[in-house]
């Protein structure tokens, strides 16, 4: 038992450091809808004005309130007996999670790109055997057979997408996380490898698992982390994003309705600000079950004001929140929100 604490440590802090030192950029998501030419940064952003205090006070004023409330919840073993019975689906999450990885592998290949639309592939013998693989995976994780395989196979896949992109592919890397998830996990209910293994070999991964689902959520918190620092830091690609959907987004709705007067810097200056917070609780794991709960919400809603292949490049997010709320922050603690 000690030594598999001290493994999931190492663990947890190697994938932490790893994902600090290559975020995923968030605003990759950003360049699926908009071009490269997208105008300088406005001087909202690059002056300290009111709205950083207040914002700062606030986002810490809700961090200290989650932990009071996580910590009160945990004492009183508030929905205990719900959180075991959604524990006990856990063998679902991987499913969920390799079907949806599944989704992206294919889109990705049909339309000739490398796991994000952004990020074309040459028209070459590489380019198509790159097509090739990304369909041999996303068959592989449906059918559940090899899935582990397959799960190596998304890893070299992110790797690859580094030599023909660069830093474009770095939003890739939510990859790593998902492909060390499955290669951990296997593929879960309803795959034709549980019975091969059984047959030909057997993995004991049970001691990994609270290691790859730590590595999973750090990822992912840090993957929103980022994004919300690069909104502040690169603001005018999202302004431009906001531009080329300006009859139908969220701030018109915002306008018409409760802030006629809100503009569009402070507007994506809350987004941002709530971003971090929301990252910074994903990365503690306090209330994680209802916070996994709103981002899978979340994720769905942006369909509606974004095109489909929004949704369907998120399908690996959605899947991945869900699993957070059946499972909880870690296998060996389902009691925990």
């Amino acid at each position: 038992m000690l030594q598999r604490a001290r493994l999931r440590r190492w663990g947890t802090a190697v994938a932490t450091a790893a994902a600090f030192a290559f975020p995923v950029v968030a605003r990759a998501h950003e360049r699926w809808f908009v071009g490269g030419a997208v105008g300088e940064t406005p001087a909202f952003f690059r002056s300290f004005g009111w709205h950083i205090p207040i914002a700062i006070v606030a986002a810490l004023l809700v961090l200290v309130a989650a932990r009071i409330v996580d910590g009160w919840l945990r004492r009183l073993q508030f929905g205990r007996g719900a959180s075991v019975s959604l524990a006990r689906t856990a063998p679902f999450v991987p499913l969920a999670v390799g079907l949806a990885t599944a989704v992206v592998l294919a889109v990705s290949a049909l339309g000739r790109t490398l796991l994000a639309p952004h990020l074309a592939l040459p028209d070459t013998s590489s380019g198509t055997a790159l097509v090739i693989a990304q369909l041999v995976i996303a068959a592989l994780l449906v059918l559940g057979l090899f899935a582990r395989v397959a799960a190596g196979g998304l890893i070299v896949l992110v790797v690859w997408s580094f030599a023909l992109h660069g830093v474009p592919a770095v939003e890739n890397l939510f990859f790593l996380g998902v492909g060390f998830f499955l290669f951990v996990w296997g593929r879960g209910r309803l795959a034709l490898g549980a019975v091969f293994s059984r047959i030909v070999f057997a993995m004991d991964t049970a001691h990994m698992k609270p290691v790859a689902l730590s590595v999973l959520r750090i990822v992912t918190g840090l993957a929103l982390l980022w994004g919300g620092i690069d909104k502040l830091w690169h603001p005018e690609l999202h302004l431009a994003l906001i531009a080329a959907h300006a009859a139908w987004n969220p701030l018109v709705i915002l306008r018409s309705t409760i802030w006629p007067a809100l503009s569009e810097n402070l507007y994506l200056f809350m987004i941002a600000a709530v971003e971090i917070v929301i990252a910074c609780l994903l990365l503690t794991g306090w209330l994680l079950r209802p916070l996994a709960a709103f981002l899978a919400l979340l994720f769905c809603v942006s369909a509606i004001f974004l095109p489909v292949s929004d949704l369907t490049g998120h399908l690996p997010y959605i899947a991945v929140f869900l699993g957070f709320v059946l499972i909880g922050k870690s296998v060996e603690r389902s009691d925990r929100l």
